[in-house]
């Protein structure tokens, strides 16, 4: 009996480690695929396919100067990192940085400035609206900076099974919402007037940093 009940205890042991083994990588596997970090474009494809037509402005004539990226990875409130993706094929291309035009947020990793006031604020804004997700960058008349980032606006999209179309314009969203200011500087000045009108209003309002900071955060 004694013997008996040693095999049996023996067996039980061994089944609840096979089960165990088996079950643990399932949950370890459910986690995983339930973490929204991507870092690629790849690391969403199939479940968020490539655009594969043009870009469309709001009366529906092609633009030509505009380009669909991936962002894997936010920066900062204004500067983010760009993948470039073949709309045919889906391969990744190399990653860029990109300044938006037009506008500026608090500093929050400049090695020459302190944390400015709202700049985390800014950067967790602009993370959600563009971050793990693909947009329309859109030349003005600079190419890059004098640091080599690519000057660019940047627009969500509005994709359907019919066309892509430009949504919203983040630049002037983040002024809109007060988390940066207006920042011109030539020859990239399409949508000045724009800017300043948000930025106005934005002020009038207390929006953002224009009530939430003691001072203007901006040195």
């Amino acid at each position: 009996m004694n013997k008996f009940k040693i095999v049996f205890v023996g067996f039980a042991i061994g089944l609840v480690v096979i089960v165990s083994w088996l079950i643990v990588p399932m949950f370890t596997a459910s986690e995983i695929s339930q973490r929204k970090f991507p870092t690629k474009a790849a690391d969403l494809l199939p479940t968020l396919p490539v655009p594969r037509e043009k870009v469309k402005d709001s009366s529906g004539a092609s633009m030509s100067v505009a380009e669909i990226v991936f962002v894997p990875r936010v920066i900062d409130g204004d500067t983010i990192v760009v993948e470039p993706v073949d709309p045919a094929t889906g391969v990744p291309g190399k990653q860029e940085t990109v300044r938006y035009i037009g506008m500026d947020t608090p500093e929050t990793v400049s090695p020459t400035k302190p944390v400015e006031c709202y700049g985390h604020e800014a950067s967790a804004r602009n993370k959600e609206l563009v971050d793990g997700k693909y947009v329309v960058i859109v030349k003005d008349e600079s190419d890059k900076d004098k640091y080599g980032r690519l000057l660019r606006f940047v627009y969500l999209l509005n994709d359907n099974s019919n066309t892509v179309s430009l949504g919203t314009f983040v630049d002037l969203e983040l002024v809109k919402e007060g988390f940066a200011r207006v920042l011109t500087i030539p020859p990239n000045t399409e949508f000045e007037a724009e800017f300043n009108a948000a930025a106005a209003a934005a002020a009038s309002a207390k929006l953002g940093f224009w009530g939430a900071c003691p001072t203007y955060p901006f040195q």
